[in-house]
């Protein structure tokens, strides 16, 4: 753990710890200059990993730089499973970003997710990221992300999420969401169809002008793999945003996927509710499959004493909910309780047109997108590139509505849907 103001380098090493975390910073200093680091943290030609069943490779925040050079994360021979690393890097508030270049190796269940981080930037360069989920999770916050000739295999298929916060806050038991597929509220500060800019405040420097839109840079590569954004449109979370675009940028990639704005929903949760309430005035508390399971509503402590409502659902010997009665309910929402914390960033998407969260594209200097499935943009720039369907279809687009042709080289701003025929 480092706080204040540090370098730090540790060089040929093994760093190894049971769980929570490896390589953490916390309170990192405030520097005069905005941009500049308080920490820098460097781990080279290392082995950084957990050695139990969750935890984070490193911790990034506020005015600190964590890089991570010729290093393995994750997946070493002191792991107890594949997918221990729960992240390889966590960056936070502030500006704090992160380097991997020079054949860093990260085998985690997220590669890098950001939480309240404002304009950090993060760098991939001739690295390699095997995850599970999305290589980059962005909870409704806006870095940069620069990436070059760089392997991404994710085995749920996504590159980049952006998505909703679902941090529950500070010690809190459980998340929440509304399962509804009731329609969004347009944010009208919010413009899917540009960047979006404003004045804000970041590690107590004024600033004017900054983009609030998440962006991600990727060049020199081969990708296979899809980017969404998810963000609904609520006020989740300190930074006080709503709607949000995507921004992306390929030079010279070879790209196959689909690219869109989505609505999502949490892959699993601990349980669900209906809207109707039981004799006792409580919400019905549901499985997965929508039956009612035993479970009541409880209050417990947590460390500072507050008390919390959550829910204690009854378990059978294998760890499930335990059904009650065949009557079938619709789910209204959904819970995730703490021992279930790596259900949290874990989405099912569907492919959606925008309402908040606008999905800019660019193609540029020779990048071959492959569409595998319809993708709902809000702008897209291609200059000398082109677009291309796998075997036996062909890309169709429309902007606002009407047929448009695809040229190699033009800028289409609306909402712009390329869409999959039989050929």
């Amino acid at each position: 753990m480092i706080a204040g103001f540090a370098n730090v380098k540790y060089l040929n090493s093994t760093i190894l710890s049971d769980g929570w975390g490896v390589l953490s910073i916390d309170a990192a200093g405030k520097p005069e200059k905005y941009g500049d680091y308080a920490i820098v943290l460097e781990a080279k030609d290392s082995v950084i990993d957990i050695t139990g069943t969750s935890g984070y490779g490193s911790y990034s925040i506020d005015s600190s730089r964590n890089i991570f050079d010729h290093t393995v994360m994750g997946n070493s021979k002191y792991s107890t499973t594949k997918y221990g690393l729960t992240y390889g890097l966590i960056v936070a508030g502030g500006y704090a970003g992160g380097e991997f270049v020079d054949g860093t190796a990260v085998t985690s269940r997220y590669g890098v997710m950001w939480h309240k981080n404002q304009t950090g930037v993060t760098k991939v360069d001739s690295s390699t990221f095997h995850t599970y989920g999305p290589t980059f999770l962005i909870k409704h916050c806006y870095p940069v992300i620069n990436v070059n000739n760089s392997n991404l295999i994710s085995e749920n298929g996504v590159i980049v999420q952006l998505m909703s916060s679902d941090d529950p806050g500070l010690l809190a038991p459980f998340y929440s969401e509304s399962l509804d597929a009731g329609s969004v509220a347009k944010d009208i500060k919010h413009n899917n169809y540009r960047l979006n800019k404003a004045g804000t405040t970041i590690l107590n420097k004024k600033l004017d002008d900054v983009v609030t839109d998440a962006q991600a840079n990727f060049s020199n590569m081969e990708i296979k793999g899809d980017f969404y954004n998810a963000v609904a449109g609520a006020d989740n979370d300190d930074l006080h945003l709503v709607g949000q675009n995507l921004v992306l940028s390929f030079d010279a990639v070879t790209l196959t996927g689909t690219i869109s704005s989505s609505v999502a929903s949490h892959r699993s949760y601990s349980v669900c509710f209906a809207r109707e309430e039981d004799a006792s005035g409580k919400e019905v508390v549901l499985n997965a499959d929508g039956y009612p399971v035993n479970a009541t509503w409880t209050t417990e402590d947590n460390v500072y004493h507050a008390p919390v409502s959550t829910v204690k659902p009854v378990l059978d010997a294998n760890g499930h909910l335990v059904p009650i009665g065949s009557a079938r309910y619709e789910r209204h929402e959904g819970v995730i309780l703490s021992r279930d914390a790596l259900y949290l960033g874990d989405l099912i998407n569907r492919p959606v047109p925008a309402v908040n969260n606008g999905v800019l594209v660019t193609l540029k200097h020779g990048t071959v997108w492959t569409v595998t499935g319809t993708s709902y943009l809000t702008g897209l720039t291609i200059e000398h590139a082109r677009i291309a369907a796998p075997g036996g279809q062909k890309v169709e687009m429309t902007v606002n509505g009407v047929p448009v042709e695809i040229k190699s080289d033009g800028t289409y701003s609306g909402d712009v849907v390329l869409s999959l025929r039989a050929n």
